[in-house]
């Protein structure tokens, strides 16, 4: 994995946002997350809805949801 981000020039001790590679491309933030949504098929490509949305905006909300994700886990935990 650190050869990975050392050759797309990301940090390999800080994880800010996560990169899914194809090849010789690399996807970061809200495309990583519909490319990997594709690959697991139904029903996981369904979110792929959302991939219309402008890309600001819905690496906003990826940045969101990641920020806050431990904190939703443990209210869903308590469900």
């Amino acid at each position: 994995g650190q050869k990975i981000l050392h050759h797309f020039n990301y940090p390999v001790d800080i994880y800010e946002t996560m990169l899914y590679v194809e090849g010789n491309k690399y996807y970061k933030q809200s495309d990583a997350f519909f490319h990997v949504m594709v690959k697991l098929g139904y029903p996981w490509k369904a979110a792929c809805v959302f991939w219309m949305i402008p890309k600001a905006i819905r690496n906003w909300m990826y940045d969101r949801i990641a920020l806050n994700r431990y904190g939703w886990s443990e209210v869903v935990m308590y469900f």
